[in-house]
């Protein structure tokens, strides 16, 4: 039986700027929370958040409240 990934919780943190074919646009960040309730840096996209998910053997949940 495969064993239960773990959920990472990503929240939303603000907008992000990111490079798209030669220039930049602006897109939705998100970050985990530190152990000590801080906020991780780099904020990332989301398939970005999904991946570094997946590389710790979890699997990437996100907190879209973006009015708080």
């Amino acid at each position: 039986m495969a064993k239960a990934k773990r959920d990472i919780i990503y929240k939303f943190r603000g907008m992000i700027e990111v490079p798209s074919g030669g220039t930049y646009r602006w897109t939705y960040g998100y970050s985990e929370d530190s152990p000590n309730g801080g906020v991780y840096y780099p904020w990332m996209q989301k398939r970005a958040c999904q991946r570094d998910a997946k590389a710790q053997g979890g699997k990437a949940v996100f907190a879209e409240d973006r009015n708080a």
